[in-house]
């Protein structure tokens, strides 16, 4: 297909897509591979396609942990036009299947965090963000580039919240983890590394001072 890119020959082109597509609609485990990126890129509804293609292919098996981590997106994602719509004890209920299901997915538990926020509700609200950023961080197969700037949003929240709740010290190491955990790529890093210089400066003994 990517010669026949190059070399505008279109038919050649299309037939390597037939090809292709007829391929994959054969091969249950890239389908669910290809899902699992969709998910993270934020395209449930392609990934829901792409499972349900998966579950078609003659001789596929279903694992029930997979089948329980479809079932908790899928709450997820409604829990999430739940939210979108005010009705935040609806969505309450979801998540919390979702994380009874799946204890391993990060976006559930940072979504129960922004439900929590929009409720005043600041203790479960750390809980939430917390468990969402140890999801990322224990687990090998949540160390993805989408997960881990999931993971940092959460523990940036996390040290909010501390400081809310007048838990500085604790706000503090919070924050310099955060700091040091994040990928580069992560958008609220420099706002990250701000609050941690101004904390560092707030703390700093004044020269003879005693």
């Amino acid at each position: 297909a990517h010669f026949s890119l190059q070399s505008g020959s279109t038919t050649a082109l299309t037939e390597s897509l037939d090809s292709l597509e007829l391929e994959l609609e054969a091969d249950s485990g890239t389908l669910y591979l290809l899902a699992g990126y969709e998910f993270e890129a934020g395209n449930s509804s392609k990934a829901r396609q792409l499972e349900a293609l998966a579950e078609k292919v003659p001789g596929t098996e279903v694992k029930p942990a997979a089948k329980a981590a479809q079932k908790a997106r899928r709450l997820s994602d409604s829990a999430v036009e739940k939210m979108s719509a005010g009705d935040y004890r609806t969505a309450g209920e979801l998540l919390r299947k979702a994380a009874a299901l799946n204890r391993g997915n990060p976006e559930v538990f940072m979504n129960l965090c922004s439900l929590y926020l929009m409720e005043n509700k600041k203790e479960q609200a750390l809980e939430a963000c917390r468990s969402a950023a140890y999801t990322v961080f224990s687990r090998p197969e949540n160390r993805m580039p989408g997960f881990e700037m999931l993971a940092s949003d959460a523990s940036f929240q996390s040290y909010k919240l501390l400081e809310e709740l007048g838990r500085k010290a604790e706000a503090k190491e919070v924050l310099r983890r955060a700091v040091e955990n994040a990928p580069v790529s992560w958008p609220g890093l420099a706002a990250a590394k701000r609050a941690l210089e101004s904390r560092s400066r707030a703390v700093k003994p004044v020269k003879g001072a005693k």
